[in-house]
């Protein structure tokens, strides 16, 4: 069932919609430490919306590809589809 959900999320929301996990992992992430220094993305701690995205797409990718250790209540039940 959460593939048939990816897919279909994907078809609805396109490229914007690109790893479950990555996605999964930084909504708690951002939901725990919101608008503190800690969120993935909020615009409260960077000099600009430029920087607040290019500081979202760094943290997404390191994310992805296991560059940092993301704590476990983070991880908990959030699929991963190794390709």
């Amino acid at each position: 069932m959460e593939r048939i959900t990816f897919i279909l999320t994907w078809v609805f929301q396109g490229s914007s919609y690109l790893s479950a996990y990555g996605y999964g992992i930084m909504h708690r992430m951002h939901h725990a430490y919101t608008d503190t220094e800690k969120d993935p993305h909020s615009p409260s701690h960077d000099a600009n919306l430029f920087a607040m995205m290019w500081k979202t797409k760094t943290i997404y990718q390191d994310i992805n590809k296991e560059r940092i250790t993301v704590d476990e209540r983070f991880t908990k039940n959030v699929p991963q589809w190794k390709a």
